[in-house]
C-alpha cells in the first residue's frame, strides 16, 4: 500500500470521526471495501470521534461551567435560558429516550461531535456514554455496510 493510499485512508478516518452519515458511506463505496472491512472502518472511525469528544466534551463542559461561574460573579438571579427548536428537540428526545435515544441519533442526524457534547453535558458516567455511543456507531456501521452490500448486489455494479 503506497502513502498516497495511506493518507486518504486516515483522513477518511477523520472524517468519519466527525461527520459519520456522509463520510463512512462515501468512504466504503469509493474505497470498494468488502462487508467487515467495512465495518471494521465505521467503527475505528466512528470510534475515534467517540472517544475523542467524549473525553473533549468531559473537558470542554467542565471549563465553560468554570469560565462561567468566574464570569458571573455575585450576580443576583440567573437569566432564562433561551429555548430554540432545537435545544427543545435535544431535551424531549434526552427526557423520553435518554442516553440511548441520543446515542442511537448521533452518528446519522447530530453528528457525532455535537451527540458526544450533549451526553456529556447530560449524562455523567463515561463509561456509559462510551459504551452506548460505540453501539450505536456498531449498529450505523453494520446497517450502512449491509446497505452497500445489498445495493451493490441488487445493481451488480
Amino acid at each position: 500500500m503506497d502513502m498516497a493510499r495511506i493518507t486518504v485512508l486516515f483522513t477518511a478516518l477523520l472524517a468519519c470521526a466527525v461527520k459519520f452519515a456522509i463520510a463512512y458511506p462515501t468512504s466504503i463505496l469509493t474505497f470498494n471495501f468488502s462487508f467487515l472491512e467495512a465495518v471494521a472502518f465505521g467503527v475505528t472511525g466512528g470510534g475515534l470521534g467517540v472517544f475523542a469528544f467524549t473525553y473533549a466534551g468531559t473537558f470542554l463542559v467542565n471549563s465553560f461551567n468554570h469560565l462561567v461561574k468566574k464570569l458571573k460573579g455575585p450576580r443576583p438571579a440567573p437569566r432564562r435560558p433561551r429555548f430554540t427548536p432545537g435545544r427543545r428537540r435535544l431535551v424531549r428526545i434526552k427526557q423520553k429516550y435518554g442516553l440511548w435515544g441520543i446515542a442511537f441519533l448521533s452518528p446519522v442526524l447530530i453528528s457525532i461531535p455535537i451527540g458526544c457534547l450533549v451526553a456529556v453535558r447530560y449524562f455523567h458516567n463515561r463509561r456509559r456514554i462510551l459504551f452506548t455511543m460505540m453501539a450505536s456507531v456498531l449498529f450505523w456501521s453494520v446497517v450502512m455496510a449491509a446497505f452497500r452490500n445489498a445495493f451493490i448486489s441488487l445493481f451488480k455494479i
